[in-house]
């Protein structure tokens, strides 16, 4: 049985702010929590999430981890040394 607010006064105690309605809402909608449930054997689509992942990674360009973690620093490449050995 939902414990709905009864007037204006119980509706604005309750949902206060963004935060306390969506909590209300998860938990109307998952109340023992939210679970991914995904069998890939029995899946009829089971190929389709790697097939998009390679489709991803191969329409993207490469970027180097250093701009990923710095991404307004510029990148100072170091040079390579050719035939030194």
């Amino acid at each position: 049985m939902e414990d709905y607010p009864q007037n204006l006064k119980e509706f604005d105690v309750r949902f206060r702010s963004e935060e306390a309605c969506r909590e209300y809402l998860l938990q109307l909608r998952w109340p023992d929590g939210f679970r991914f449930r995904f069998n890939r054997r029995r899946s009829k689509s089971r190929g389709k999430l790697f097939f998009r992942l390679v489709q991803q990674a191969l329409a993207i360009e490469p970027v180097p981890l250093d701009r990923m973690l710095h991404p307004g620093a510029k990148v100072k490449l170091k040079p390579q040394s050719v035939g030194a050995g």
